[in-house]
């Protein structure tokens, strides 16, 4: 990684060559994830907050970029690289007009990440927010770490999820206390998970939340981690929905959202939309 755990300074003009990729398979081979039959389906989301360019006549044009990308590509955009990518534009004349500028910087955008990540992706700017709620009914269940005892374990352990057999049951779980650290520079990663199954069996809660909380020093990146939930769980229920989202805060005005699901119809459609800014969930 050319960027990766150095100081970096800014390009001022636009420079692709900053974009750099990783192989999905680093975390996917050791999780027994094969490529070319996923156990799920999914985009990742990002959200670039800092983007900026010219008019002709110099003057600044700013907005907000929405990415997703296809779970079944071969690779994902490391994520210094995107911003250093996206800060050459700040002194880079993109058009004459808004309307020009805007245009060309989704056709350049676009182009560039289609050609690194050798897959379609979808993607828009937004000059203006717009918030929308997406109503998950979901039990948050942070307030029971008052019924943990002692948590000791800070690494990913599995054995620490239980459930309870023959119990059908649907429900969504969320929690805040998700946290990780950057596979390479190690910079703590903040964010809250959301997990909703329908299965013959129950999730502990308390347990559940124990395992959360046991990533605090696991060195992954952000689509890795719900990865890892997410085959953890579909190994131990067999459920028959399972979907896991996470929101990362974001860090160098990027924020990360990766979501997995077990049937394609359950993905949350205005969460994938490119034309929909999210609303911001706690620490985004």
């Amino acid at each position: 990684m050319k960027a990766l755990g150095k100081t970096s300074s800014y390009p001022r003009n636009y420079d692709p060559e900053q974009l750099e990729r990783v192989p999905r398979s680093l975390n996917r081979v050791p999780l027994g994830i094969d490529d070319k039959k996923l156990p799920f389906t999914g985009y990742d989301i990002w959200h670039v907050y800092e983007v900026s360019y010219l008019l002709k006549n110099g003057a600044p044009q700013t907005a907000i970029c929405k990415i997703t990308i296809p779970t079944t590509s071969e690779y994902i955009v490391e994520s210094k690289s995107l911003k250093l990518y996206f800060n050459s534009f700040n002194m880079e004349i993109m058009g004459e007009c808004p309307e020009s500028a805007l245009k060309n910087m989704k056709h350049t955008v676009q182009h560039d990440l289609e050609k690194l990540l050798e897959c379609q992706i979808a993607l828009d700017f937004h000059t203006q927010q717009s918030d929308i709620n997406y109503g998950f009914n979901a039990i948050n269940i942070d307030n029971l770490v008052r019924d943990i005892d002692s948590i000791e374990v800070y690494s990913e352990s599995p054995q620490l999820i239980s459930y309870t057999e023959n119990i059908g049951t649907i429900e969504t779980l969320y929690s805040t206390l998700l946290k990780s650290n950057c596979r390479v520079t190690n910079q703590p990663d903040w964010g809250n998970v959301l997990i909703s199954y329908s299965a013959d069996k129950k999730l502990n809660h308390v347990d559940l939340l124990k395992y959360i909380i046991s990533f605090r020093d696991e060195n992954h990146f952000h689509e890795e981690i719900v990865e890892t939930i997410y085959k953890r769980l579909y190994d131990l229920l067999k459920p028959k929905e399972l979907l896991v989202i996470a929101f990362y805060t974001r860090r160098g005005g990027i924020d990360i959202n990766p979501v997995r699901v077990l049937n394609k119809a359950s993905l949350p459609k205005e969460y994938i939309n490119t034309h929909i800014l999210q609303k911001g969930q706690f620490r985004q």
